[in-house]
């Protein structure tokens, strides 16, 4: 029982300090909007308010541009799970699906159903709140699945840390609500509720809490998949001579990307999802300190696909769950504003993908490593 807590404090004590970049992050933009002249009292204000952020038209050139950029950045990756033989053989599960996976699911269920109806007995203030459920189950059916199937999951392997994913998704989250009053992408929508600031903090940080462990716990069911193994734990390797130099350089794009969030956010809004991983990388990088990316060196693709996919799967279940629901977000994306699957267009959900790695990047900081798996 010793040797998990040993390993988890080992890799604590091989993180970097997070501080500096996270305050880049935060201060950033506010510096980009006072040298834009802008008044800094809304991005500040608690409850915060809905921005109003008028936004650029849809443009073909820009649409056109970011799907060929984005399908030749993913078309690789597909190509590359397609192309990798199956195994011959299917291995029999390590254990039955558990008794909490089936509660897990029930949990589901029943959110599910009361999250897309509109049941008189059930109340605005219950209405409202069936986000965290459904996500809870979500996180207890993946767990549930994984402990299927490898005999081990998150939950019961690593339980102390896993339960520390969940205070952290919700101050992480927090950061991207606060970067969303520069952009105005997203607002949220429906129920006449008012919350005072005590009110709003807890029932906004419940769903914001269930993000981190959500993503990590799909990224864990990806890695327990042989075809996904095979091909992509022997890889190319991606080991850059300069690599400080690069890390340098992703620094000073990074900064840029967040000063021009607050100074023109429709021209970078999309810098919010890359600017991020980037910087915490590129520190823990400069630092010599181990981080998401370290294994492409070695030729381990694993970490890097897995995460960017179970991204974008959650992202899909988070949009989904969120088309139904009395109280939701909608979608302000400048240029490319079309072809929506739910509320999200099309292209917003290639933000999923760096996403993703920003929460390997903060996962792994409370997990131990999947560097060497």
């Amino acid at each position: 029982m010793r040797k998990p807590e040993k390993t988890l404090k080992n890799n604590h004590s091989n993180s970097y300090p997070i501080f500096l970049p996270i305050a880049l992050i935060l201060l950033l933009p506010l510096l980009g909007a006072a040298a834009a002249g802008k008044s800094l009292v809304p991005y500040l204000q608690f409850p915060p308010r809905t921005p109003i952020v008028v936004q650029p038209p849809f443009s073909w050139p820009v649409f056109i541009g970011l799907s060929l950029f984005i399908s030749a950045s993913i078309a690789p990756l597909v190509l590359r799970y397609i192309r990798q033989k199956g195994a011959t053989q299917k291995t029999a599960p390590a254990n039955p699906f558990p008794w909490w996976g089936w509660a897990g699911a029930a949990l589901g269920a029943v959110s599910w159903i009361i999250a897309w109806n509109r049941f008189s007995w059930v109340g605005d203030n219950l209405q409202a709140h069936t986000f965290t459920p459904l996500w809870i189950s979500f996180i207890i059916v993946a767990n549930a699945f994984l402990h299927r199937k490898t005999g081990r999951s998150l939950l019961l392997s690593q339980t102390r840390g896993f339960l520390m994913l969940f205070p952290v998704s919700a101050l992480f989250w927090w950061s991207f609500e606060y970067l969303n009053r520069f952009l105005g992408n997203w607002r949220y929508a429906g129920g006449d509720i008012e919350f005072s600031a005590p009110e709003y903090i807890l029932f906004a940080t419940l769903p914001f809490s269930t993000v981190l462990p959500a993503v990590i716990s799909i990224r864990e069911l990806i890695f327990s998949n042989k075809r996904f193994n095979d091909a992509f734990q022997n890889w190319f390797c991606l080991s850059p001579p300069n690599s400080q130099a690069i890390a340098l350089a992703a620094i000073l794009f990074s900064c840029i990307g967040l000063l021009g969030v607050g100074f023109a956010p429709n021209i970078v809004y999309s810098l919010v999802w890359v600017a991020p991983p980037l910087l915490l990388i590129s520190f823990s990088a400069l630092l010599g300190k181990p981080q998401a990316l370290s294994p492409i060196a070695k030729g381990d693709w694993r970490c890097f696909v897995a995460s960017s996919f179970a991204a974008l799967f959650c992202g899909f279940f988070w949009e989904m769950w969120n088309s139904g629901s009395v109280t939701k977000w909608i979608y302000e994306v400048p240029y490319v504003d079309v072809l929506h699957i739910f509320e999200m267009p099309l292209l917003g959900y290639a933000g999923y993908l760096p996403f993703g790695i920003l929460c390997a990047q903060i996962g792994n900081l409370i997990l131990k490593s999947r560097g060497s798996d």
